[in-house]
């Protein structure tokens, strides 16, 4: 199926296949290389028939643009993530040399398999579709970012913190209350790590970073009193003594800030993964809620800082790493 108009896209061909039928298409075409960094797996190849509709597609120059940047682009940006209202969501986008009409794909695969292919002149034209249709679109004063490098272990633990302060919050909400406390026992703040770190529910920060990056595939993660000391040093937690026997945690000036934006602002946390051709690579760990869109640039395990950003810089500064 091919839409040359779609108001909501100006200019952009939407074009939908399926799986299978794309990979016939690519074979019929006799495009059977790619480079290192294309989603195109020519395992996946099948000896598949053309059906009608998309022998009509064979002669659509658009069509074929598509198939030659899938398999030949210059950069492939990742996205996955979840959405606070539609739930988790995946793309891929492929950049391509310089064509007439475009040189941007967008590609989203649907759970039956249809292959959805969406043109934009630019990576400033999807760029600007995109913010808008996520809804990214904050434009508040500056704010000072954390002043906290962390390290891989040192920030998975703030985002259990994070979640421990949403859990109570929710907590606070089922209760009819709006007293949620910024303190809990010590005993709870490592039980509830132990079963966050092995849930799948991307709702939450935690299980939605395990999922999402290499860090899930580790055997075991290490907590050490270094990431529990990243925490205190950086105002995100305070060590107190609920009562004789029972130790805890308090929020701090920096982490009970965040903790309530994150717990009743955010929209969406979404991993975006950056491949250039020469194969350096860049990720980002984003949240974003109705206040800014918290970027973290988790490319280096050991060098994990925070950015606050208006839509306008986010969108400039993605310019700049995918253009």
């Amino acid at each position: 199926m091919r839409i040359n108009e779609l108001k909501a896209l100006d200019d952009s061909v939407i074009i939908t296949i399926d799986l299978n039928q794309l990979y016939a298409s690519l074979k019929a075409l006799n495009m059977t290389t790619s480079n290192q960094i294309s989603p195109i797996d020519f395992k996946l190849q099948t000896d598949g028939q053309l059906d009608d509709t998309t022998k009509a597609l064979l002669t659509d120059e658009d069509f074929k643009t598509c198939l030659e940047i899938l398999c030949q682009p210059k950069r492939v940006v990742n996205i996955k993530g979840h959405h606070e209202k539609e739930g988790d969501f995946a793309s891929t986008l492929c950049i391509g040399s310089d064509k007439t009409n475009f040189n941007v794909v967008w590609v989203n695969i649907s759970s039956d398999g249809a292959t959805t292919f969406t043109t934009f002149k630019d990576v400033a034209t999807w760029l600007n579709f995109y913010i808008e249709a996520r809804d990214y679109k904050v434009d508040y004063p500056h704010r000072t970012p954390l002043d906290i490098t962390f390290d891989a272990s040192s920030f998975m633990l703030f985002l259990h913190s994070m979640d421990v302060y949403k859990n109570a919050y929710y907590s606070a909400m089922l209760k009819y209350s709006s007293d949620v406390g910024d303190v809990v026992k010590q005993d709870d703040f490592f039980g509830l790590l132990e079963l966050s770190a092995k849930s799948s529910d991307r709702r939450w920060l935690l299980p939605c970073a395990l999922t999402l990056t290499d860090w899930g595939k580790q055997p075991e993660i290490e907590y050490t009193a270094n990431s529990l000391a990243t925490l205190l040093n950086g105002k995100i937690l305070k060590a107190v003594m609920i009562n004789e026997t029972n130790r805890g945690f308090s929020y701090d000036v920096e982490g009970l800030f965040l903790a309530i934006e994150y717990a009743a602002l955010k929209r969406d946390t979404s991993i975006i993964t950056i491949h250039k051709e020469e194969g350096t690579v860049t990720n980002y760990f984003m949240i974003s809620t109705d206040e800014a869109i918290h970027l973290y640039d988790i490319t280096e395990d050991s060098q994990i800082k925070q950015d606050l950003l208006t839509s306008d810089e986010f969108y400039q500064q993605m310019l700049k790493l995918m253009a």
